[in-house]
């Protein structure tokens, strides 16, 4: 089945919100597979977010048969060299442009002067404006300089000069609109100041009407505002904003056909241009139905329809105007049943129940796939106009707008379904993913990270979703170029709900694939969406994901959340192997001792080392230790009063007492521990992997079998030792012997506490 490619800087935003459906439309009618592929712009991109663009290395002749590139987005963030030079890289692969010209593509635009020459021209003379500016996109980009040049030339010919300080340049972006209105308006009114702002997008805008807004001007009493594209908040701003429509669903949907076609090896135009049209709300002074559709059907009406002498040829007429306000082939023949039910229903005066049933599941059954019924609400209004103009006046035009009022009414109440609707499944996955970022922030594995995946995306309707990890984590800069590794594994696969990570087949992704070859074809149509997962400034691998109805930032969000969990599996990993390899340098330690025992660094009294003994031993074992990281405690350590006990009851009590107090100090460290006697009375001890909170829980056991042996001995003479700590850091380069004298220090203090306590 054939693939194409849909390449984008991102897929959330209300541009790509009104593209998208058309796509859907197309795909679904030409039974061909999408891959999503968003991505940023490797130069742009603030942060990390250049990492995304590393799903671009996907796009190739073997992963698809064509590419769409909506490059809007592109144009609007690279100059004309970067530009070219970026997607010069795709020339081998067929495909169509929508919005800017891509060297060797199809390009889909809409025709940007004559819509908007018409706005101009309709802001300027019927709303009598007499200084318009303008904020133009960037430069670079071909559209921007397109609209740019059709405010000139508009202006020009209805006798306005256009000075170079009312043009500002922006962006295309909502803080550009405030940017400009700062540049180009007083902060307080003068004779001066423009009363017409001619905007080259929506977002713009928007951006200007609420810098106006704080700066004391009214649109559009002061100012009249327009747009260009009549994304969604334009309808639902305030006030609502006149703008040009560039049917963006239509341009998606004929970005399949074309892509479609070019596969097929048909002919395909260099350029197909799509007409504009006026969308004229509050924000220039109009008052108008926000739905073009709805004011062009009205328009018709009058100009064509209410001439004609009514009867059934008028009808069917004015029935295909209606059903004209539809788009999909299946909606439109689905929908023209129901809209003649209603109208002949509404002809004959006729208040029939079944009708209105009729219409109520028909709406319902679009809710449920996810249509909008509110082009419903023109159309009853739209078919009340009609017959009110075309229906005898008396009872029978009484009845027809009594049953379409009814109707209106289903109408309405199927668009609370709709919005409650709407809002319940968006409540759902907002819950689902919180639930799913609480769980895979606390995974620690692979298969905790994959079966908490597995259980939300469910859930969510997912059903198809792979993660694949290069062998190594690739560091990725954003002023180098990338290079794809040789090859990447997929750790983490279902297939329509199947675990493919666990298969016996192959699950080894060569370079330049998205997935094991077993699983890279369908006969089932599908969406997917291939996302980079990196952290930082390492490229971990990739995911590729069903794309469902799921509101499209959550997807952003998840390849993020499944990027950082995997980061802390490998980290977890990676803990995991340096304790374990520390536990094999401590045993190789404790063999050490053993060996050592043997040898000459053995104190011959008590069996510990000696000065020697503990010096080399000591060292070895920090150095083993400090490249694993880990720091410890030097102690050192005297026996109390061992010349009072010579000199009393002998130098043999004097030796029980240092072999008792060597057998104290033995017990309470542990084996992996260096003790020694560096001579007469005084001890040092060396203690991996530990810290001064353990010195409180030291003293307290060494006091315990201090009275213990004392007790067992039943001398007359008391075994008693002070001992002192000092900690070192693996990063700090403190010689042994520093560490010993620091210890010896602490040992004196405790020593003349000890004293002064007496």
């Amino acid at each position: 089945m054939r693939t194409i490619g849909i390449m984008m800087t991102n897929f959330f935003g209300e541009y790509i919100a009104q593209i998208w459906p058309g796509v859907v439309r197309g795909a679904k009618e030409r039974q061909v597979h999408l891959l999503i592929f968003p991505g940023y712009t490797a130069t742009w991109s603030p942060g990390y977010l250049y990492q995304q663009s590393i799903v671009y290395s996907k796009i190739h002749p073997q992963t698809v048969d064509a590419l769409i590139i909506v490059s809007g987005t592109f144009a609007n963030r690279l100059d004309e060299t970067t530009y070219t030079r970026f997607f010069d890289q795709f020339r081998d692969v067929p495909g169509v442009s929508i919005g800017s010209r891509v060297p060797h593509k199809t390009t889909i635009r809409v025709d940007n002067a004559g819509g908007l020459e018409q706005l101009i021209r309709h802001v300027l003379s019927d709303h009598a404006r007499k200084n318009p500016a303008m904020i133009s996109g960037p430069l670079t980009n071909e559209e921007a300089r397109e609209r740019l040049q059709v405010f000139r030339d508009t202006c020009e010919s209805l006798g306005y000069s256009v000075s170079a300080d009312r043009v500002y340049e922006g962006d295309f972006t909502i803080p550009s609109g405030h940017e400009a209105v700062r540049a180009l308006f007083p902060e307080k009114k003068n004779s001066g100041y423009p009363d017409a702002l001619i905007c080259a997008n929506d977002n713009m805008a928007f951006g200007a009407m609420r810098e106006l807004k704080k700066l004391g001007y009214r649109v559009p009493e002061d100012v009249a505002v327009t747009g260009f594209d009549n994304v969604h908040e334009a309808r639902f701003s305030f006030p609502s904003l006149s703008t040009i429509s560039q049917s963006l669903d239509e341009q998606g949907y004929q970005a399949v056909l074309a892509a479609v076609d070019l596969i097929d090896g048909k002919s395909v135009p260099p350029e197909i241009i799509l007409p504009s049209a006026v969308v004229l709300r509050s924000s220039c002074g109009c008052y108008c139905a926000d739905d073009e559709g709805y004011a062009c059907t009205v328009k018709k009406i009058e100009t064509t329809l209410i001439p004609e002498k009514p009867g059934i040829q008028c009808d069917e007429k004015f029935r295909e105007l209606l059903v004209a306000m539809f788009t999909g082939e299946e909606q439109t023949q689905r929908s023209r049943k129901v809209i003649t039910a209603v109208f002949n229903a509404a002809r004959a005066g006729k208040n029939s129940e079944a009708t209105l049933n009729q219409l109520g599941e028909h709406l319902h059954s679009l809710i449920s796939e996810g249509q909008t019924v509110r082009p419903w609400v023109s159309l009853i209004s739209l078919m009340n106009i009609y017959l009110q103009k075309n229906t005898t006046v008396g009872r029978k035009s009484y009845e027809t707008a009594v049953f379409l009022g009814e109707c209106l009414q289903v109408v309405i109440s199927m668009l609370r379904v709709e919005q409650g609707s709407s809002e319940f499944r968006l409540a759902g996955q907002i819950t689902s993913m919180r639930t799913y970022l609480a769980d895979i922030g606390s995974a620690l594995t692979i298969e905790d990270i994959s079966e908490a995946t597995r259980l939300h995306l469910e859930a969510l309707g997912v059903k198809s979703f792979y993660i694949a990890v290069y062998d190594k984590p690739v560091t990725h800069r954003k002023e180098e170029p990338w290079t794809e590794p040789e090859g990447a594994q997929l750790i983490i696969g279902y297939h329509n709900g199947t675990n493919i990570a666990k298969s016996k087949r192959s699950t080894r992704i060569r370079r330049g694939q998205l997935l094991p070859y077993a699983y890279a074809a369908g006969k089932k149509p599908r969406s997917m969406i291939v996302c980079s997962l990196y952290f930082r400034d390492e490229i971990i691998g990739f995911m590729m994901i069903d794309q469902t109805d799921i509101t499209r930032e959550i997807y952003d969000n998840l390849a993020g959340n499944v990027s950082a969990s995997l980061k802390t599996a490998a980290l977890f990993k990676a803990r995991e192997e340096s304790e374990q390899k520390l536990l094999e340098v401590l045993h190789q330690l404790e063999q050490s001792n053993t060996q050592l025992q043997k040898i000459s660094e053995i104190d011959e009294l008590t069996g510990l080392y000696n000065r020697r003994g503990f010096l080399n031993l000591a060292r070895r074992s920090m150095e083993l230790a400090g490249q694993m990281g880990r720091g410890g405690l030097v102690f050192y350590a005297d026996l109390d009063g061992l010349k009072r006990i010579n000199d009393v009851h002998g130098h043999k009590a004097g030796d029980l007492a240092i072999k008792t107090a060597a057998l104290i100090l033995r017990k309470t460290f542990r084996n992996m521990d260096v003790v020694s006697r560096i001579g007469g009375d005084e001890f040092t001890v060396l203690a991996l992997d530990t810290d001064e909170q353990f010195i409180p829980v030291l003293r307290k056991r060494m006091e315990e079998l201090q009275a213990g042996e004392n007790k067992t001995l039943g001398k007359p003479w008391k075994v008693s030792i002070s001992i002192g700590a000092a900690p070192y850091n693996p990063g700090e380069a403190v010689p042994l012997e520093k560490l010993m004298t620091l210890a010896d220090a602490d040992l004196y203090r405790e020593k003349q506490l000890k004293k002064k306590n007496a």
